[in-house]
């Protein structure tokens, strides 16, 4: 093949060349335009990620505010249950009004008999001044 013949060869292809790389080129720019987005889709998933970003950061805020009180209130809780009496406690407690309720109980006992003598000291003493209010009658 001539120089010429080659130059020929090559002035034929090149159109195909051309032909195919802009097809080719083509092909590439339409798959990478379903790849990557556009200003305005990217546009609006911003604005749409920013007015959701202030509704999550506002239920943020929300929610930690209401685990802090939680968190209080479970600590006034805690301590209240603290402050409570043990078991132990509960248990002595009981024995001491046992204890207290049979002293009680012993000194009814005690006093229900001295009911009985001051009834028998009221009953002498009534007698006596009986005898004493009729002797002072006696001339």
């Amino acid at each position: 093949m001539s120089m010429h013949e080659a130059w020929d060869l090559l002035t034929q292809a090149v159109p195909l060349v051309s032909l195919g790389t802009t097809v080719l080129g083509g092909a590439v720019l339409w798959r990478l335009s379903r790849v990557f987005v556009t200003r305005e889709a990217l546009d609006r998933h911003a604005e749409h990620e920013a007015a959701w970003r202030g509704t999550h950061d506002a239920r943020y805020e929300e929610v930690a505010e209401r685990l802090d009180q939680g968190a209080r209130r479970f600590a006034v809780l805690e301590a209240t249950i603290n402050a409570l009496p043990s078991q132990a406690d509960v248990r002595a407690l009981g024995q001491q009004v046992a204890d207290l309720r049979a002293d009680v109980a012993r000194l009814a006992g005690q006093l229900e008999g001295a009911q009985g003598l001051t009834a028998r000291l009221e009953r002498v003493v009534d007698m006596l001044t009986e005898h004493h209010l009729q002797q002072e009658r006696r001339p």
